[in-house]
């Protein structure tokens, strides 16, 4: 059989058809979701850390690019401390919000934000489902 390369909807749709005559349908499939949040307690920053992202922002309030390559790493570190720093003081818990969506034997489950591989692997290795898929940056 010749590929074609997916260039337009036409080969596309083809390439679907072909894919959903081979999918094998259950008549029984379980739809259910669940909602669970967490209070994660948002870290204090350390004074000298602190003291340093405020001497970085007062000198340059606004980001310095390093030629055309990007702005100063420095300076977003900087921002980034600040920006725990100011949340820290509107409230002391981050609410995070998982998802979690089952189909069949499926379970999709979504994150807000970019976990760390680990957590991601712990989940997928703990979850009772056949297949378990994680979506982050999710709200």
């Amino acid at each position: 059989m010749e590929t074609r390369p997916l260039s337009n909807g036409t080969n596309v749709s083809d390439v679907t058809y072909r894919i959903v005559e081979t999918l094998d349908f259950q008549e029984d499939a379980i739809l259910d979701y669940r909602v669970k949040h967490l209070r994660i307690p948002i870290r204090q920053v350390e004074p000298e850390l602190l003291e340093w992202a405020e001497r970085i922002l007062t000198e340059k309030p606004t980001p310095s690019w390093i030629n055309e390559k990007g702005i100063d790493p420095k300076w977003i570190r900087a921002a980034s401390i600040m920006s725990v720093h100011l949340l820290r003081q509107r409230e002391q818990e981050l609410d995070y919000e998982i998802q979690v969506f089952r189909i069949g034997d499926v379970a999709i489950v979504a994150l807000p934000g970019e976990p760390f591989v680990e957590g991601q692997l712990r989940i997928k290795m703990s979850s009772p489902a056949k297949l378990t898929y994680l979506a982050h940056c999710t709200t």
